[in-house]
C-alpha cells in the first residue's frame, strides 16, 4: 500500500517528512509532491495532474490523503488514474462545480499579495492557524518553508469532475481551523461518513505524526 500525501495551501511535500518516516517504519510506502501553488493560472485539475505525475510509477494500491486545500484535489485524481481510497485530513470539501462547503471557525489566514498576485502568509497568523500545538522550533521551521499561494484554487468553484465512487474517510482536529460542527455535518451530508475526531489543530502530521500514521494505516487496511 502507498500513501500519496497531498499538501494544503502555502505548504509543500516537505510538511509530511515526520509522517512519512512513521509510515515507512511501519512498512508502508509513501509519496509526497509539491503542487504548483505558485502558478497563478493553474487550477485544481492541474494540481491533480501533478499528483498523478508523482504516483505514475506506483501500482494501484494507493490511498490519497488530502490535507486542507489538498481535499479539493484528491477527488479529481481518480478520473486520471486508479486509486483505492480517499482520506480527507482536515481537508476542504467542495462538490463538483460548486464552492467549498466547509467553513472556517475564524478569520482567514493573514497574507500579503506579492508582485505576481500570489499570497505570502504572515508569520504570526500562520503559527496561530497552522501550528498552534506544534513544538515551537518545529513550527518556526515549518513557517520558514511556506510558499506563495495562488488564489485561483482556493476561491471560486471547482471543476465539474464527478466525485469518484470510492471508500472515503475524514479526519479533523478538535481544535482545527474549521467550524467543527459544520465540518462534521458536511462530512455526513456530502461524503456520507462520520468525521474521525483527533486532538489538536490543523497540522497533526507535525504535532502528532506517530498517532496519525497509525490512524491512517487503520483506516486504509481492509
Amino acid at each position: 500500500m502507498t500513501f500519496a500525501l497531498v499538501h494544503g495551501a502555502w505548504h509543500g511535500g516537505w510538511c509530511f517528512e515526520l509522517l512519512e518516516n512513521e509510515l515507512r517504519q511501519r512498512g508502508e510506502s509513501t509519496v509526497s509532491m509539491d503542487l504548483p501553488i505558485d502558478e497563478p493560472d493553474l487550477d485544481a485539475s492541474d494540481y491533480a495532474k501533478a499528483v498523478v505525475d508523482a504516483i505514475s510509477d506506483g501500482d494501484d494500491d494507493i490511498t490519497l490523503v488530502g490535507h486542507s486545500m489538498g481535499g479539493l484535489v484528491i477527488p479529481l485524481v481518480p478520473e486520471l488514474r486508479p486509486v483505492q481510497r480517499l482520506i480527507y485530513l482536515s481537508g476542504a470539501i467542495r462538490p463538483p462545480g460548486q464552492a467549498t462547503a466547509v467553513k472556517l471557525a475564524g478569520p482567514p489566514l493573514t497574507s500579503t499579495p506579492d508582485e505576481r498576485g500570489l499570497l505570502v502568509a504572515d508569520h504570526d497568523s500562520a503559527i496561530e492557524q497552522f501550528y498552534p500545538d506544534v513544538e515551537p522550533a518545529l513550527a518556526e521551521w515549518a513557517v520558514s518553508r511556506l510558499r506563495p499561494q495562488s488564489l485561483k484554487v482556493i476561491r471560486g468553484t471547482g471543476p465539474e469532475t464527478p466525485w469518484p465512487e470510492l471508500p472515503v474517510a475524514a479526519i479533523v482536529g478538535t481544535e482545527d481551523i474549521w467550524q467543527l460542527d459544520h465540518y462534521q455535518q458536511t462530512c455526513r451530508d456530502l461524503l456520507g461518513v462520520e468525521a474521525i475526531l483527533i486532538p489538536g489543530g490543523h497540522s497533526p502530521f507535525l504535532s502528532r505524526p506517530t498517532e496519525l500514521a497509525e490512524l491512517l494505516i487503520k483506516i486504509a487496511t481492509p
